[in-house]
């Protein structure tokens, strides 16, 4: 597995990568790794070794790692350490999201870590897939996809725009689960909660063409809280004494904007070569239309009649 950025959210705490530079991440005993997920916050990861077992590296704030989180305080980030609590089991697949980890096993069972723990019982597995032989997981921000051997896909967790896929939070007329209704409200309230921050992030920075951008000394930015002048790859990023709004202590660059404090990146008006240099190449300008890439397909279901191989949400 190669990395490259914030190596101190790995527990690496000097010796990483420098910027646009990728490098191998270090395990104990260097298994080989067949599969690996990563959280879509980017703060935590598992790793699938070869002889089964599942390695955990990053912070694990909410139970991430399936340890408890009674005794902590503040999370630190780790590297890559072994998962206690799926020791003995034979893990197959992962999949993460923010604030949970799902582990498959060969025999077919699905344990789940964290915030979305709500749904296992006290081992961590998943109570009302027991019997069902599943065979790989996809995890939203906050719902779950489940694909069995069978070819079924259940689907549970916040429906609140319809990604269970069906049109209330009860069973679906195909009979497939629409369990832990009971146990939704803390990721609900997480995942409006979250929705509630995007958006008085965005009521906070000035309109699109109003920033007063500034060159003077590199700023820490108010949004996401990388450099305002070199990004996620500033030599900086790493200190603790960082905080957003104030200054970034890697010298001089762009300051963001001076009225609201954001970065070119968040605003969206990185030019070519200001995004090479913060390791974007352009993405902003080269990026293709969805309906290109797909072209005239029209939408599809999955049936639980017809076996699905594979799938990703």
């Amino acid at each position: 597995i190669y990395y490259t950025g914030k190596y101190q959210s790995l527990g690496i705490k000097q010796g990483g990568p420098s910027a646009g530079k990728w490098v191998e991440l270090p395990i104990t005993k260097s298994p080989k790794v067949i599969q690996f997920s990563v959280g879509h916050d980017g703060s935590h990861a598992l790793l699938v070794a070869e002889d089964g077992s599942v390695f955990f590296t990053g912070s694990a704030s909410k139970g991430e790692d399936g340890e408890s989180t009674k005794s902590r305080r503040q999370p630190k980030p780790y590297k890559p350490k072994k998962m206690l609590k799926v020791d003995g089991k034979t893990a197959v697949y992962t999949a993460c999201n923010n604030g949970s980890s799902s582990i498959v096993t060969k025999d077919g069972e699905l344990y789940m870590f964290g915030k979305d723990a709500v749904y296992s019982d006290s081992s961590c597995q998943v109570t009302d897939l027991k019997g069902h032989f599943v065979t790989q997981v996809a995890m939203g921000k906050a719902h779950t996809c489940v694909l069995t051997k069978d070819g079924e896909v259940w689907t549970f967790g916040v429906n609140n725009k319809g990604q269970c896929g069906r049109d209330t939070g009860s069973m679906s007329q195909a009979g497939k689960a629409g369990f832990g209704i009971e146990n939704m409200a803390t990721a609900m309230d997480e995942d409006l909660e979250e929705e509630l921050d995007e958006k008085e992030e965005k009521s906070m920075m000035c309109q699109p063409g109003m920033h007063k951008w500034k060159l003077d000394q590199c700023m820490v930015c108010t949004v996401c809280g990388d450099c305002t002048g070199y990004g996620s790859s500033c030599v900086s990023s790493g200190r603790p004494d960082r905080v957003p709004g104030g200054i970034c202590g890697c010298g001089s660059g762009e300051s963001g904007c001076s009225a609201c404090g954001c970065c070119k990146a968040c605003a969206r008006e990185l030019d070519g070569q200001e995004a090479r240099q913060r390791g974007i190449f352009d993405a902003v300008k080269e990026m293709i239309p969805l309906d290109l890439l797909l072209g005239k397909l029209k939408p599809s279901f999955i049936s639980s009649h017809v076996p699905v191989v594979g799938f990703y949400g």
